[in-house]
């Protein structure tokens, strides 16, 4: 007896594995260095927050909570599932977003079958809709509901298109009502999902070309009218929810001139389909060649998903089916034409808000299914000339993919391991308040500054830990005592400690003889946590009463026992992996507000506007991290090993606002002043004597003037480094 008949391989998978199996071994391979080492870390901590204050819910309705989100009724389902099947982890957030994306690869895998009839080139599509290197967001679980709304889309679409082939009439009914549901679903979690509903149309010309699908069509007419039925019924959905009152989509919306249009057009098609059709492989390949510090589990993990596609492709999926081989010939010109409206279509809704044509965060997701396919028929074509060529490219495209999907997993283990250092410092710190009492926190780190580091959602993740409402923490930095709390025109105010505690003054208070206070915080009412530059904490809290909270933290069963373990003090990963290089701690200095476009670095530091992106007017696709300086005197606060010799400081400050100009801005290093050489109007350098460095924290400070009317600025900076002056090249 041989070993298949001792172990046989069931129907089904032998038929279907390829467009699951591969897929799945890929996301295992993901996820295997991590573990469940994500948290939320924007807006995931607000829907934490409302369901700790309402109870999940998967309905968003006009009345309740998130009403203006109501465009998008189920955008907090996958979150709500999540929640109730462990509310103290986000173990079930893991779970779900592996299943999203295998879903999605699941449905890219089908579609690529029903084009082609290949096994082999459906698994390379099931894979690159997954892995395709455009959009940033994918792996946070700010994307958790936009990643069920394209995975279902995309689902839809597949079992949309097969109904129009299946030769059995009730076959056809069940799947395009189901395929209908799905993206019903889908367009209810994330309205965007609407423009898919033109996919199936697309493909079946791509498959048969127009007259032929036009026949289809025609032919089905019961299939063509269930879908457009379910489209319809979210067209008429958005229709009232649009009328019923105000929506989240409607403040990113705003009126558009002519050339304001032409503006957008344009930056749709060099934005859309640059970073779709170019700089996501660009920047992968940056990334592979920049940030690995090994590459040992990148080789493996690229041979592994290899032999596995090899081995899923092999076979045929039963003994009448087509050989490859003999396989007809789909036009790749019309899968190419196909393949690029889809990126069109997937990528269009955001272009009625400027914010999101700069930002790679959310928005290729919808894109990526047309950039996948445009790919994988241009590897169909090579195909056409050496298969060993084009198999050999597929392979190295899916690895380079998957070099970028690892990166972005690090980066966000990164900010959620920074975020956990902080919750940890606060939780453990700072015992149940009561309604009446406040926390004052008073952040010499100067972390507490950036929307990644919880700078406005700290209130809700708090309200999640301790299974409670929280009253909103006051924030205030150590050095100039900056009260984090912005104005209607955007700027910070400033806190001032007092006999009887602390006052808390808006941004100009002081303009006049006698300043008010806009909120003043008893000393016998407050709570003061010190989060120390070297990592340590102090609280007024008694040592007693801190000793006896966080015994029963660490070996309680209440929920915030729970969530501090599972969440906030979670063991590291045992199978962690150093790949990549380390951001800090050389005896170097390189710093930008974000190296690759969309994923932004949280900036330690003091007096700096939300980070933002903007395109490089020489290397369309690639963009460049710039922020404003906001305050009078900013800080960039960092950690260094010294050499004992001269440094240079370097940088970059593309633009500024008078009264600003290059000789009104100073700089410090360490309290120590340095002479600026200007050498055009953007790039300026400095000799740093060694004296000047120290070892650990370092703090470099700019003084420039700012604009007396809001919103405050001063220039951009772009980048800056701090090097050994022997080590810069000239």
């Amino acid at each position: 007896m041989n070993s298949k008949t001792l172990l046989p391989t069931p129907t089904f998978v032998n038929r279907w594995g390829f467009v699951f199996l591969p897929a799945a071994i890929a996301l295992a391979l993901l996820w295997l260095p991590f573990g469940f080492s994500i948290i939320g870390l924007i807006e995931e901590w607000d829907v934490l927050g409302l369901f700790t204050l309402y109870d999940p819910f998967f309905w968003v309705t006009s009345d309740g909570p998130l009403a203006a989100h109501r465009l998008r009724p189920l955008t907090v389902a996958p979150h709500a599932l999540a929640y109730m099947l462990d509310p103290d982890s986000f173990i079930w957030w893991h779970i779900l977003l592996m299943g999203s994306l295998l879903t999605k690869a699941i449905a890219g895998g089908l579609i690529g079958w029903w084009l082609t009839e290949s096994k082999r080139w459906s698994t390379i599509l099931g894979l690159m809709v997954v892995f395709f290197p455009a959009d940033t967001m994918q792996l946070s679980f700010r994307a958790f509901h936009i990643n069920w709304a394209i995975s279902l889309s995309l689902l839809a679409v597949a079992l949309a298109a097969y109904s129009f082939t299946l030769p059995i009439a009730w076959k056809r009914g069940l799947t395009i009502v189901i395929a209908t549901v799905f993206a019903m679903l889908a367009t209810f979690a994330y309205e965007a999902a609407l423009t898919f509903a033109a996919a199936p149309f697309l493909l079946l010309y791509a498959r048969v070309g127009l007259r032929a699908s036009i026949s289809e069509i025609k032919n089905h007419a019961a299939v063509t009218a269930i879908w457009v039925t379910g489209a319809l019924i979210n067209v008429a959905y958005l229709i009232y929810a649009i009328r019923s009152g105000d929506t989240y989509q409607e403040a990113l919306v705003s009126p558009n001139t002519q050339s304001q249009a032409l503006d957008k057009l344009k930056m749709v098609i060099g934005v859309g389909y640059g970073r779709s059709l170019f700089g996501g492989w660009i920047d992968a390949v940056l990334i592979g060649w920049y940030e690995y510090r090994s590459r040992l589990y990148l080789v493996a993990s690229g041979t592994i998903i290899g032999v596995a596609l090899w081995q899923c492709s092999k076979h045929r999926i039963d003994l009448d089916a087509t050989s490859e081989s003999s396989a007809p010939k789909v036009s790749l010109y019309r899968i190419a034409l196909v393949a690029l409206i889809l990126i069109a279509l997937g990528y269009l809704p955001f272009a009625v808000s400027m914010p999101h044509l700069y930002t790679s965060q959310r928005t290729f997701l919808g894109a990526t299914a047309g950039a996948a396919l445009l790919t994988v028929s241009f590897f169909i074509a090579v195909s056409r000339r050496s298969s060993g060529v084009a198999i050999g490219l597929a392979l190295l495209a899916i690895t380079v993919a998957f070099a970028g999907q690892l990166f972005q997993f690090e980066h966000y283990r990164r900010l959620s391991q920074q975020q956990q250092t902080i919750l940890n410092d606060v939780v453990r710190s700072v015992p149940p308040m009561s309604a009446h009492q406040t926390l004052l926190i008073i952040d010499e780190r100067e972390e507490l500054n950036d929307v990644w580091m919880l700078q406005d959602r700290l209130t809700r993740a708090l309200t999640y830990l301790y299974d409670r409402p929280f009253n909103a923490p006051v924030i205030c930095t150590a050095k100039g005592l900056v009260w984090q709390a912005a104005g209607a025109d955007g700027r910070l105010g400033t806190c001032s400690a007092t006999d009887n505690g602390w006052a808390l003054f808006n941004a100009g208070a002081f303009d006049g003889a006698k300043a008010t206070p806009a909120r003043v915080l008893e000393r016998s009412s407050t709570i003061v946590l010190t989060l120390r530059a070297n990592g340590s904490t102090t609280t007024t809290v008694s040592a007693q009463n801190l000793a006896d909270y966080r015994r029963q933290l660490i070996n309680g069963h209440s929920a915030l026992s729970e969530r501090y373990r599972s969440v906030v003090a979670r063991p590291s990963w045992p199978l962690h992996l150093v790949q990549f290089n380390e951001p800090t701690g050389g005896s170097t200095f390189n710093w930008q507000f974000g190296r690759w476009w969309g994923l932004d670095t949280p900036t330690r530091g003091a007096g700096w506007g939300v980070g933002g992106w903007t395109p490089s007017q020489r290397k369309l696709p690639v963009w460049y991290s710039i922020a404003w300086k906001i305050q009078p005197e900013a800080t960039l606060e960092f950690e260094l090993l010294p050499d004992a010799r001269l440094y240079e400081l370097s940088a970059r400050i593309p633009y500024m606002v008078p009264p600003t100009t290059s000789s009104t801005i100073h700089i410090n290093v360490n309290g120590h002043p340095i002479d600026l050489q200007w050498s055009d109007g953007q790039h300026v350098r400095a000799e740093v004597p060694a004296e000047a460095l120290r070892v650990g924290v370092n703090v470099i400070t700019f003084i420039s003037p700012v604009t007396s009317t809001p919103p405050a600025l001063s220039f951009q900076l772009d980048w800056i480094t701090l090097q050994p002056a022997q080590s810069v090249a000239h």
